[in-house]
């Protein structure tokens, strides 16, 4: 059977179950990440930086120095918040490990 046999609508979504330890921490870690990133908290940090830093930002061809330096402000903040975070709600994590995961 194909997926085009199943008459899936684009919206509908198909879970897999895991098949090992492994698969299941990775699931649990990406799962927590999405909670993460819907909760309010987070929106929040999001618009106080987007508030913080728009000014910046013209529409035009030109990529601003400031461009690179905001970027990099804005990555280690979520990186550290959802480090943060993971490492409160899930025992053992590692981020680390987590990004070997993912290559």
């Amino acid at each position: 059977m194909s997926f085009a046999d199943l008459n899936l609508e684009e919206e509908d979504i198909i879970v897999a179950q895991s098949t090992n330890a492994a698969d299941s921490r990775f699931d649990l870690i990406t799962g927590t990440i999405e909670d993460i990133i819907t909760e309010p908290k987070f929106q929040q940090i999001q618009s106080d930086f987007m508030d913080k830093n728009y000014r910046h930002f013209e529409n035009s061809e030109e990529n601003k120095l400031i461009y690179t330096t905001i970027h990099k402000e804005y990555i280690n903040l979520v990186e550290k918040y959802l480090e943060n975070e993971l490492k409160k709600r899930i025992s053992n994590f590692s981020m680390k490990e987590y990004m070997n995961d993912l290559l």
